[in-house]
């Protein structure tokens, strides 16, 4: 009797720990499966001045996270830098946000800017610790040349990790 009792309480401990680590890891998970966040863009070139373009990464190589908020898709880069897009046919327009990521400790500056043939149609003015995104809305179709643009400060490129993050081409109303 004492056996099965043992036993019983042998399961009960592996089944509790097994419960436990499947609520704690399977939102963290499946988070990232379950929602429906857009593809990034398509990209026809980019350079940097330090490290290399991430992909849903920051620069750094960890998660997208901007005022502790976890990003699943994205581009991770740093001052000074531009990503030329591809943009797909049907584009009406193209949004999302550009913010500063954690992990620089609140430390970098830069702005962000976004070019239409060669134009500048969007700048967020200064990105730091204090103001550390801004989002975006423009108006771009098929055929028009788009640039992502992390252009570097004064005080230098020091931590100026960038995300661009929540991307999105939209094709308007469908007919």
């Amino acid at each position: 009797m004492a056996l099965l009792g043992r036993d019983w309480l042998l399961r009960t401990i592996v089944a509790v720990f097994t419960l436990s680590l499947y609520l704690w890891y399977f939102p963290t998970a499946m988070r990232g499966v379950l929602r429906s966040d857009p593809p990034l863009p398509e990209i026809a070139s980019h350079h940097q001045s330090w490290g290399a373009l991430q992909f849903n990464r920051s620069v750094t190589n960890y998660p997208l996270r901007i005022n502790g908020v976890r990003y699943w898709t994205g581009l991770g880069t740093h001052a000074s830098s531009t990503i030329n897009l591809i943009v797909p046919p049907r584009t009406k327009s193209f949004s999302g946000a550009c913010g500063l990521d954690d992990n620089a400790g609140g430390s970098g500056q830069f702005s962000c800017k976004i070019e239409v043939n060669h134009s500048e149609v969007w700048n967020s003015g200064t990105i730091d610790g204090r103001n550390r995104i801004e989002y975006f809305s423009i108006a771009v179709k098929e055929g028009e040349s788009l640039s992502l643009i992390v252009a570097a400060l004064p005080q230098g490129i020091d931590f100026a990790h960038a995300n661009w993050v929540e991307l999105d081409f939209d094709a308007g109303a469908k007919k």
